[in-house]
């Protein structure tokens, strides 16, 4: 009979326990069904501010590329159009230009008359050694293009040719003071070619 009981008890211990694995397993797997549903929101938001952020940084990139290659093609029709515009400048600039040379070209010969006596440089009086006119004969002194008054850019957007796009003046490349057109470095040599009649087109 004893035997019988602890069987019996045996059994029922077993049962017990075997029920209580069952509930807690059948408890754990909810939680962790419940634990996914409960992310799944989380991963989603995760996910899609990742991508936002991705497209957000393409649209960008793509912008700035369009931005690249838009002024390279305005930049290449400027330079196209350079020696229009500054043949433009030239005749504009022409009667400031053809003034310096007038009031400096006595003092030039005497000074080319001294380097040829006595065979060495002489320094230049007219830029008093320095190399640098007091002006430009373009744009004065402020150094800005007189095309697009230093923007770069003319009134309807486009590109200065004059310029192309710096906004300084071409012939003192924004110094607003000319490279001295009588000598070279402040010293005057009589193998150098007398200063142009008219305006360069390009930087003096």
């Amino acid at each position: 009979m004893n035997r019988f009981y602890a069987v019996f008890i045996g059994a029922f211990l077993a049962c017990g326990l075997a029920y209580s694995i069952v509930l807690r397993d059948s408890n754990a797997a909810t939680h962790q069904v419940e634990a996914i549903h409960s992310a799944a929101p989380h991963t989603h938001e995760v996910w899609f501010s990742e991508e936002m952020a991705i497209q957000e940084e393409n649209r960008i990139l793509a912008e700035l590329y369009s931005n690249m290659e838009n002024t390279r093609t305005q930049r290449t029709a400027a330079e196209a159009r350079t020696g229009a515009e500054r043949r433009v400048l030239q005749v504009r600039g022409q009667d400031a230009w053809v003034g310096l040379i007038s009031a400096n070209t006595e003092t030039y010969h005497k000074l080319r008359q001294e380097v040829a006596l006595t065979g060495t440089h002489v320094q230049c009086t007219i830029c008093n050694g320095s190399g640098r006119m007091s002006g430009c004969t373009l744009c004065a002194h402020d150094g800005k293009c007189v095309s697009c008054n230093g923007k770069g850019i003319k009134w309807h957007g486009e590109v200065c040719g004059a310029c192309v796009g710096s906004g300084k003046c071409y012939l003192c490349l924004g110094t607003g003071k000319l490279n001295c057109v009588f000598c070279f470095d402040g010293e005057i040599e009589l193998h150098l070619p007398a200063p142009p009649l008219r305006m360069p087109v390009e930087a003096y």
